[in-house]
């Protein structure tokens, strides 16, 4: 096969692939490790939606560099919206872990500055996850999805309480989200 036929095959393959309904999918729903601690929590109502369907997992904090497992991390002085506009960040930390609960009110620049934490106990990650959205957004508009899947309670890609830089970036560009 020369490479005009792999390039013609190629093209006829994503040609087919966009004309039937493409979800783009946080990859931690299916199963994938990629979740910030490491574990393996498929998500069986995002599944049963899934079936019969073509998707496409990612994870926002892996393709802005992240490793997996990560420290967890938070959005501070406001949502995702306000990272996207510079005005907020995010950080992660070995003080806030999964073993240990921290609530958002107590996440602010003088608490960090602070006695309570000092800058040696924090890192600020916000590129990471704004190049990670960038980059979801990149496959989105590329497959012409209609639909985003997204993991709730993350900072990356939950809807509420608090909408994370990912999922802020869709929304603003029209894409309709799901969380799950």
């Amino acid at each position: 096969m020369n490479k005009i036929q792999k390039e013609n095959i190629t093209s006829n393959f994503m040609i087919e692939f966009k004309q039937q309904q493409t979800y783009l999918v946080s990859a931690c729903l299916v199963g994938l490790n990629t979740r910030y601690d490491g574990l393996v929590k498929k998500n069986k109502s995002c599944l049963k939606r899934l079936a019969g369907c073509h998707w496409i997992p990612f994870c926002p904090e892996q393709l802005g560099g992240l490793c997996t497992p990560r420290p967890s991390a938070q959005i501070i002085d406001g949502d995702g919206n306000d990272i996207l506009q510079g005005n907020a960040k995010v950080i992660c930390s070995s003080i806030i872990n999964s073993n240990t609960i921290v609530d958002q009110e107590d996440l602010t620049p003088s608490s960090i500055e602070g006695n309570k934490f000092t800058k040696n106990d924090y890192k600020n990650v916000t590129d990471s996850f704004v190049h990670g959205a960038q980059q979801v957004l990149t496959l989105a508009e590329y497959f012409e999805v209609k639909c985003v899947f997204l993991k709730a309670h993350s900072p990356s890609c939950g809807i509420s309480p608090k909408i994370g830089v990912t999922a802020a970036l869709l929304k603003n560009r029209g894409f309709k989200l799901e969380e799950f």
